[in-house]
């Protein structure tokens, strides 16, 4: 949850009936209905003495835009898209007693899950991982020492399930004046170039523009760098 189906229990579904239309209702019902679900299982966590010694994780794996339903319309913004609705989702660590709680406003993904629980084990991280420990500079006020992230997507094609088709890179890169940037990378030499700062929303693309070629090659020489591929064809 909160994947499709959206059939949410009617006791959950019930809030949102008379705020948003059907569709958008019975997603937040499911949104409800799966917190209601993390609920109960740390409840027994904590009902067989185990919660200081669990450190519990969230993330996902996908965001959502309640915008579209289909893909690769001119509205889709969700999952299987590189805009933002489609791939900025929390990532949350908690573990009681243990951490004094923290947010970080640094550019983290997913890759440092695993770096940050070696962290935690004290143990040696091998070299050739990408991730960083999240646990780097938490409470001295500093940011992690990284600029930029990057991730690429590929679409099955129905029943050949091993047989993808990558469908665009992204890089998210945050300047030395600390200025946030996407630029995305569709292929056959298409770019989309955005100002998040100014254009949160990303309906403004740069890319075209004169002024920001500079820009826009050292991204795309960033973005082959972190993910040691070759440019879209």
């Amino acid at each position: 949850m909160p994947h499709t189906p959206h059939n949410p229990p009617e006791s959950f579904l019930t809030p949102y009936k008379n705020i948003h239309e059907e569709r958008v209702a019975k997603y937040y019902g499911m949104v409800s209905w799966f917190d209601d679900t993390i609920g109960k299982i740390v409840s027994h966590i904590e009902q067989q003495g185990l919660r200081e010694r669990t450190l519990i994780i969230y993330l996902a794996d996908n965001g959502y835009s309640l915008t579209s339903d289909v893909l690769n319309d001119d509205t889709h913004r969700g999952k299987n898209s590189a805009y933002e609705d489609g791939i900025r989702t929390p990532v949350i660590f908690n573990w009681p007693n243990q951490w004094p709680t923290a947010v970080r406003t640094d550019l983290v993904s997913s890759i440092d899950i695993f770096p940050t629980l070696m962290e935690l084990l004290q143990q040696p991280l091998p070299d050739v991982l990408p991730g960083v420990s999240l646990l780097a500079n938490l409470y001295d006020g500093n940011s992690l020492a990284r600029q930029a992230v990057a991730g690429e997507s590929y679409i099955d094609r129905g029943e050949e399930r091993f047989d993808n088709v990558r469908a665009f890179r992204w890089l998210r890169f945050r300047e030395a004046n600390n200025s946030n940037w996407k630029l995305i990378d569709i292929g056959n030499g298409q770019h989309e170039l955005y100002h998040l700062d100014t254009d949160d929303a990303e309906q403004y693309n740069l890319a075209t523009d004169a002024s920001q070629a500079a820009r826009l090659e050292q991204a795309l020489a960033q973005l082959d760098r972190l993910l040691h591929t070759e440019a879209m064809p």
